[in-house]
């Protein structure tokens, strides 16, 4: 009898020679769940690093606002920064104050002979009086020409001045300092007086010791004219009040200069 080259006893046919072994079934063609929660993983820490990446840049923006004194230096803002009038430098670069200095040569020198006496009623102490405290900004053209008001007015002399990177600062007097007084070469006058009162114009020329009327400025004669706060001023130019933060600018003939407002914002005055 014929040997059965059929199915053997099991019903499994015998592998052929040199095939490879079947492989094991892992009942689904789907790659292992694990290798999805990689890639979640990878993906989160990726957006992660983006988040703090915008997080950062927004930190720096808001420092850059904040330490250039909130959305721009006073540098930027100040429009005035070498402005010329009729072929003049009238102002330079930023002072000691955050304000541009004056260019012009001084309408006169601060006063060599204040003794600390009271000048029109205002007293010269020991140190500065802070319950009533703010500040004007003075700029003065005579023919057209700037003429700067100087640091020390106000300080029995001698000053004591510092020089700053960004300008000569006077701190004050080992005598005494008038309530009225010039810091710096920028046309800012600070008033600081013990006692809320009305403050003129006049007084700072009278502790300057220089006069001021419809006629004269200083040393020099003519026809005035002044504005506050850009507004014209009909009236004498020595009783314009010293209110917080006005511009006064003062003109002796022709031609009359407006130069640009000062900007406050960024100064700390």
């Amino acid at each position: 009898m014929a040997k059965s080259t059929g199915p053997n006893q099991t019903g499994n046919v015998p592998p052929r020679k040199g095939s490879a072994p079947p492989r094991k079934s892992t009942g689904s063609s789907r790659p292992p769940a694990n290798r999805g929660r990689r890639r979640t993983r990878s993906q989160g820490r990726f957006y992660g690093l983006l988040v703090g990446l915008v997080v950062a840049i927004v930190a720096v923006v808001v420092i850059v606002l904040v330490t250039s004194g909130g959305g721009g230096s006073s540098v930027t803002k100040q429009v005035a920064i070498n402005f010329k009038a009729n072929g003049t430098k009238v102002y330079g670069g930023i002072g000691p104050e955050g304000v541009p200095l004056e260019l012009g040569q001084q309408l006169a020198s601060a006063n060599a002979g204040l003794t600390g006496a009271p000048i029109d009623g205002i007293q010269c102490n020991n140190s500065e009086q802070l319950a009533y405290h703010h500040h004007i900004h003075l700029a003065i053209f005579i023919n057209g020409q700037p003429r700067s008001v100087p640091l020390g007015i106000g300080m029995v002399p001698p000053a004591l001045v510092s020089n700053t990177a960004k300008g000569p600062f006077a701190e004050g007097s080992n005598v005494c300092l008038y309530w009225i007084h010039v810091h710096a070469t920028d046309g800012i006058v600070h008033i600081e007086s013990p006692e809320v009162r009305t403050f003129l114009l006049t007084q700072i020329f009278g502790i300057w010791h220089q006069p001021l009327s419809a006629t004269q400025i200083g040393p020099y004669t003519g026809h005035v004219t002044a504005t506050v706060n850009g507004q014209p001023w009909t009236g004498d130019p020595a009783e314009i009040p010293l209110d917080e933060r006005a511009q006064i600018v003062l003109n002796l003939n022709g031609p009359v200069v407006n130069p640009p407002p000062i900007v406050w914002n960024g100064t700390a005055l």
